[in-house]
């Protein structure tokens, strides 16, 4: 944009205001509203690539099985006390049989165990038969295909292996369980050497007993497991200080969702505060009119708001990575207020040199913007769908926020009155620079950024050499750099 067209054009919206900061205060209240809709989406595998097919046969056996909707209580001891460690199992399994948010706790396996287990699964596999199955059903379904399917069993039970046979095959006497039995492998994903002693789910060395826990409730629900995670913890303290030596480790799809959402919100409640104090003090201390500092923050705020509306038109659940994340994007946003205030703190005296002064600030603010943007819309077509989320609020946070400073901040920063004008910078400097009105005197920050240009140009080569030589020096670490 020429400078002088937005010269006009900053003009034309000072005559118009109050109509723009009116619309821009609605469409910012609008946006408010909209982000009610948002959902946190706390589910652990929301985590997971959304395209890749093993992780999508992974998320699919676990849903239809709601192994994701269980937790794993791991009763360990740190030396071979079987006896020691058979108590503590029963401790915790007494304790887990009194807590009303677990719908059933699994500890042992007692006779005939196996065949219940085996019957689970059994029945189980209808649930994972879909349309595609349907297909190669009909092709079983052949009487060509049955008949010859029926010769071969008649030859099995005739064996040895006819004693184990006959019940499957009273189940399930066409073998449509081949269909879908092979999406069920993922749940052997961990099993390792585990066996089974008197009755419970062992380790190779015996020193471990897992217990499996199934809530009342799905593990997306955070409220109630953050109750019952909570619970668990203190129960497995009590057994930890009953039993010396002997350790309880609690994991599951409720656990991961819990840490996950409490770290996340943590974390950015720590990062958003300490951006913004630090950024605050900074402003703080570089502008001759202290009180800008917080509309420094005006275009941050408002493309937040707009980046979280279309989030929430897009996709009603927001990862919590996004939301984690969105400290960065305050980081980049609030630089764009900084350039618009300092300047026109620092030299603006009436509206048409204000005008003159944002115009320059147009063209790399846009390009910054723009490369800004084309980063978080890569982002975008990551198939974790947190980091696509992260992707499309950056991308509309940065380009509404950069506009917001160029065409309405310079609306909201009022002019210095003849008053101000007289007085001297913070540094008590008063020698005014080149197309500035006299009786402004720079800001301390400029007289500083004067100095350190005039340093640089008189050790320019030296700082190329500087800059060469690290430039080499990274190039041999980057070699052993690895990646995860």
């Amino acid at each position: 944009m020429k400078r002088d067209l937005y010269s006009r054009l900053y003009l034309w919206l000072v005559a118009h205001r109050r109509v723009v900061l009116m619309a821009s205060l609605a469409a910012a209240v609008v946006a408010f509203l909209i982000t009610f809709r948002i959902d946190m989406e706390e589910d652990i595998l929301a985590a997971l690539p959304q395209n890749d097919r093993l992780v999508n046969e992974y998320k699919y056996t676990l849903r239809k099985f709601r192994q994701i909707d269980r937790l794993y209580l791991d009763v360990g001891i740190n030396a071979d006390a079987p006896e020691t460690l058979a108590a503590a199992v029963d401790a915790v399994q007494a304790q887990l049989e009194t807590n009303s948010a677990v719908l059933r706790s699994m500890g042992r396996i007692e006779s005939g165990g196996q065949q219940k287990i085996v019957g689970f699964l059994t029945g189980a596999l209808p649930n994972l038969f879909t349309a595609t199955d349907a297909k190669a059903l009909a092709v079983k379904l052949e009487p060509a295909e049955i008949r010859d399917y029926l010769i071969a069993i008649r030859r099995k039970l005739g064996g040895p292996e006819g004693m184990v046979l006959k019940d499957v095959v009273a189940a399930d006497p066409v073998g449509m369980s081949a269909l879908v039995v092979a999406k069920a492998l993922p749940l052997q994903t961990g099993f390792g050497d585990a066996q089974i002693i008197d009755g419970r789910i062992t380790s190779g060395n015996g020193r471990h007993v897992l217990l499996v826990v199934e809530p009342k409730f799905t593990s997306s629900d955070s409220k109630q497991s953050k109750v019952l995670v909570t619970g668990l913890l203190s129960m497995a303290a009590d057994v930890e200080r009953q039993f010396p030596g002997v350790h309880v480790a609690i994991t599951g799809g409720h656990r991961m969702a819990l840490d996950n959402s409490t770290l996340i919100w943590r974390d950015s409640v720590h990062c958003f505060g300490l951006a913004i104090f630090a950024m605050f003090m900074l402003c703080f201390s570089a502008y001759r009119r202290r009180w800008l500092a917080v509309v420094t923050f005006l275009p941050s705020l408002f493309g937040t708001l707009i980046a979280g509306a279309v989030l929430a038109l897009a996709n009603n659940h927001v990862s919590g990575i996004a939301v984690g994340l969105a400290s960065m994007a305050l980081g980049i946003t609030v630089d764009y207020g900084i350039y618009v205030v300092y300047h026109l703190d620092n030299a603006a005296f009436n509206r048409e040199s204000a005008g003159k002064i944002v115009s320059r600030l147009v063209l790399p603010t846009f390009i910054g913007a723009m490369t800004i943007t084309a980063a978080f819309v890569v982002l975008a077509f990551s198939p974790m769908e947190g980091i696509a989320q992260l992707g499309i609020f950056g991308a509309v946070g940065v380009l509404t926020s950069a506009a917001f400073a160029l065409f309405v901040l310079p609306l909201i920063v009022p002019l210095p009155q003849r008053k101000e004008l007289s007085e001297t910078s913070l540094s008590g400097k008063s020698t005014a620079q080149p197309g500035v009105h006299p009786e402004i005197s720079p800001l301390r920050f400029t007289g500083w950024m004067d100095g350190f240009h005039a340093w640089q140009i008189r050790n320019r080569p030296w700082l190329l050499l500087g800059a060469a030589a690290l430039t080499v020096v990274s190039l041999f670490g980057g070699q052993k750099l690895p990646f995860d």
